[in-house]
């Protein structure tokens, strides 16, 4: 597979995590001794090989530079896109358009997932009509801020951001993983949500029926959300690895 482009959303503050991130950025609390954002190059080159990755940086920006421009296999170039802090995701996103050129890939710096997760989702992409896709997890109980959809087939059909209060046996956990093209930026741009985050935007699609296909992520995955969350992440992460070797 030749070079994919690729971008990360590393700026976020995390209030949430509280005084874990007063010092640090979020992307750089560590699981397994590395930090996530480490983990998340690692399975990008696990996943495609060679990456063109564009890095969104505010909240303890020179941080995460050195720690890339340190760190970073010789697979990934990298080039970095500044945005204020404190803003939403949704502008963040919307940040990247001047930089990112044709089919792209997309994640969060608080998130490990196995390489599947953006190889499905970037194959999906590239052979279907559909604006944007996203990769849609089976296990509901990690992520509570994430939305969930469901898929008939490989159509999303439904999408609620918050999720309700109780979930179907077929409901799925947005990821936020998601590949898409320049679409993606002019449908963001025609239906504006500052402030209220990413997901919601699917809800819109669905109802201006915009076409959004899915893929199944059947493997471990960690968020970084919560203090609890850094916690639990290490048992997890020893699956979330196996994946990632192939055993």
């Amino acid at each position: 597979m030749s070079e994919v482009e690729a971008f990360v959303l590393a700026g976020g503050r995390g209030l949430r995590l509280g005084e874990l991130t007063q010092e640090r950025q979020k992307c750089l609390l560590p699981i397994d001794g590395k930090p996530v954002l480490g983990h998340i190059l690692d399975t990008l080159v696990d996943a495609f090989g060679s990456v063109n990755l564009r890095i969104g940086v505010a909240y303890r920006a020179e941080d995460v530079k050195a720690y890339v421009d340190a760190n970073k296999p010789t697979q990934i170039s990298v080039e970095y896109v500044p945005h204020p802090l404190g803003v939403d995701v949704w502008d963040a996103f919307i940040s990247m358009e001047k930089v990112m050129r044709g089919d792209f890939v997309c994640t969060p710096g608080d998130i490990i997932v196995a390489p599947e997760a953006y190889t499905k989702v970037y194959e999906l992409f590239l052979k279907c009509d559909a604006e944007v896709t996203l990769a849609l997890s089976s296990d509901v109980a990690v992520v509570d801020t994430h939305g969930v959809g469901k898929l008939r087939n490989l159509d999303l059909v439904e999408y609620s951001c918050p999720p309700p209060e109780t979930l179907d046996l077929d409901h799925l956990r947005d990821t936020t993983i998601y590949a898409s093209d320049k679409r993606m930026f002019a449908l963001l741009n025609r239906f504006p949500l500052p402030g209220l985050g990413l997901c919601p935007i699917f809800e819109k699609f669905l109802e201006h029926r915009i076409p959004v296909q899915g893929v199944r992520y059947e493997s471990p995955w960690i968020h970084i959300g919560y203090p609890e969350d850094l916690e639990k992440s290490l048992a997890i992460f020893q699956n979330v690895s196996s994946e990632r070797q192939g055993l």
